[in-house]
């Protein structure tokens, strides 16, 4: 029986979130995921939660919204005063966009 690895790299990420290795870097630019730590060989490695983030900015994005967007809500949640201050944040973004869907 083979040990479950804790970390994986980009190659291996995009593998389990069916994204291009492209696009993962393009969120890491954008501030959206980023590694846990590099490895002695200087890879990048991602741990569960980048994989529950993408698989989180997948549903965004086919709600409708940009990773600009995105970038903002996480941004936003990042600086939220606790989760109720993150969650009007969100309530607020998808009022925006339910008022330029009218």
């Amino acid at each position: 029986m083979t040990e479950l690895q804790p970390f994986m790299r980009v190659g291996e990420l995009a593998k389990r979130t069916e994204k291009t290795v492209r696009a993962l870097h393009l969120y890491e630019e954008k501030g959206l995921i980023e590694p846990v730590k590099r490895s002695k060989g200087g890879y990048r490695l991602y741990d569960e939660t980048n994989l529950v983030r993408i698989q989180f900015i997948d549903r965004l994005q086919r709600l409708g919204l940009s990773l600009a967007e995105i970038q903002s809500l996480m941004s936003g949640w990042r600086n939220a005063n606790g989760p109720q201050e993150a969650m009007k944040k969100v309530e607020s973004s998808f009022r925006e966009q339910l008022n330029e869907v009218q």
